[in-house]
């Protein structure tokens, strides 16, 4: 998805990370990989806060030091007219912002239009003001202020990146080429033979298999940025009531769909239990609380006097316990969650009818957005990241939907306390502070039961045992997130899934165009695996709350 696309981008990413097919997984699992060494990045300490209404111009101001030692690869230092010039150009991308200004060479005032908790996720890449274009994919792209820079770009074949000499960094990896694979056998068969050092790909059951009986080559699963969930459609008068939302979720066994899926990839994956925070998170909290137990699950129709039928389905309240679950063709895991759950709500005595369409029947508007008499129940992915911000929509009372909820709220949930914790937590600006409002507000929605978390699919990364410093990170900062501190090889190839399109960091990447672009882009900050912050070209920031104009 792309990175912070605030204006045209969030509920198009969002929609599109829903219709991908990735595969499934949550909790760490094994890792048999090295902990990276340390780079020039830092993970940030608590900004400082002030509150001086003369230096900010706004209700909420940010100012970035930026390192002394932070320069382009071509010698330039990185100075505060980059930030201002970055601005300039990738206003749509940076909306909150109102304006920048240059307070000296290495300090940026950066002005918001309002008080804005999101502040960090912000200047991701930099761009040189020195340079006419710097952000088109051609001799202009020479000049950047990542770890690489652009080396060589033979179409169809490869793509070249050396080692940026000003960047700082610390590591062996002076060159990286980049092969884009004709199939993932034929990647694994390359690992195999030594002629690539590094895979980043959705992991299968056989290609695990197969990557781990290799000599010579150490792998890592674990939990990735997309998510599975059931959700409810809560406009239907019987899935509206919690009673009938508890008997079903109670039925539904959670470990044993883990068992038959994202299991035979990651074998240490557990059932996901929040919706804001994914698990390797450092603030996630599992708010999820319900266990299997089909003998409570019945009990819960029972004491409700529903009536079984001959059948063996429920009637409740005059209708039959019928509900129709959609889900999208093309994973290879949703087929079978179907037949898990559609097996255990029949043995309670609940119904579920099977309406599989691929993707793009399934989110279509008229179809993803619809009310109850289209679909009751429906099994799909959102993408997570690490500025909880993003998935704003899924919550939400009202927005643009056609049924007027939240932007991406296909469940027509509302409720006025989640939306109040929810702007509280965009006008919040400490990170701790913040997180903790998120956790309230998915305690309070998944304690409705509006949806039933499942996974994460994993993610997995491969690598010749020759290099160390590999780590998976399923933000989107990438696998390559420290390319720059691996040790051991000087020069190592990377098979990617498909060759980029575009490398301009004004566009939405695809996940080999991330790849690539974290190697080359510097930002203010940089995503960890834990889904926080380190310090990237900046070195301190001061928060400053103003009292307006």
């Amino acid at each position: 998805m792309s990175k912070r696309l605030w204006v045209l981008g969030l509920t198009i990413g969002l929609l599109v990370s829903a219709c991908s097919s990735d595969t499934t997984s949550s909790t760490t699992s094994s890792s048999l990989g090295v902990a990276p060494t340390t780079t020039a990045t830092t993970v940030p300490p608590p900004s400082t806060t002030t509150t001086v209404a003369s230096r900010c111009p706004s209700d909420f101001c940010v100012v970035y030091t930026i390192r002394p030692d932070a320069a382009w690869s071509d010698g330039e230092p990185v100075v505060a007219e980059d930030f201002v010039y970055t601005h300039s150009v990738m206003t749509g991308l940076l909306a909150p912002i109102d304006h920048v200004a240059a307070l000296s060479d290495k300090t940026v005032l950066v002005v918001f239009e309002e008080v804005f908790g999101a502040w960090r996720s912000l200047f991701d890449y930099i761009l040189p003001a020195h340079i006419e274009d710097p952000s088109v994919s051609g001799d202009a792209l020479q000049v950047t202020a990542g770890p690489f820079v652009l080396d060589n770009w033979l179409t169809g074949e490869s793509l070249t990146l050396r080692r940026n000499p000003n960047h700082g960094s610390e590591g062996d990896v002076d060159e990286v080429t980049f092969v884009f694979q004709e199939s993932v056998r034929s990647a694994v068969r390359a690992l195999d033979r030594n002629e690539i050092d590094v895979l980043s790909l959705k992991p299968l059951d056989w290609l695990v298999a197969d990557v781990a009986r290799m000599d010579d080559v150490v792998y890592e699963t674990g939990p990735g940025a997309f998510w599975e969930h059931i959700d409810f459609n809560l406009d239907d008068p019987l899935l509206s009531q919690r009673w009938v939302r508890e008997a079903i979720a109670t039925a539904v066994p959670r470990d044993s769909i883990m068992d038959a899926t994202v299991r035979t990839v990651d074998p240490e994956s557990n059932a996901l239990a929040a919706t804001v925070w994914m698990s390797n998170a450092s603030p996630y909290e599992p708010h999820f609380m319900i266990s299997s137990d089909p003998e409570a699950a019945e009990k819960i129709l029972t004491d409700r006097f529903c009536v079984k039928g001959d059948d063996g389905i429920y009637s409740c309240q005059g209708r039959r316990m019928s509900f129709v679950f959609a889900y999208a063709i093309g994973d290879p895991y949703r087929a079978e969650v179907f037949e898990i759950v559609s097996g255990a709500l029949s043995d309670i005595g609940i119904e579920l009818l099977e309406l599989s369409l691929t993707p793009s029947e399934l989110f279509s508007t008229d179809t993803f957005f619809a009310g109850p008499d289209v679909w009751q129940m429906m099994n799909f992915s959102w993408k997570a990241s690490e500025e909880p911000s993003l998935a704003n929509g899924i919550y939400l009372c009202d927005g643009d939907t056609p049924s007027g909820f939240g932007s991406l709220n296909v469940t027509r949930y509302c409720d006025e306390e989640v939306d109040a914790l929810i702007a509280n937590a965009n006008s919040t600006p400490d990170d701790v502070e913040r997180a903790a409002l998120y956790n309230d507000m998915d305690s309070i929605y998944l304690g409705d039961l509006a949806s039933i978390p499942l996974y994460q699919k994993p993610e997995f990364l491969a690598w010749s045992s020759a290099l160390a410093g590999p780590v998976l990170n399923m933000s989107s900062s990438s696998d390559l997130w420290n390319l720059e501190s691996w040790v051991g090889k000087q020069t190592i190839v990377i098979s990617i899934e498909e060759e980029p399109v575009s490398l301009d960091p004004r566009t939405a990447p695809s996940r080999s165009e991330s790849l690539v672009r974290s190697a080359l882009f510097g930002g203010a900050f940089s995503a960890r695996p834990d889904l926080t912050y380190e310090f990237d070209l900046i070195e301190s920031t001061e928060l400053i709350l103003g009292e307006g104009p």
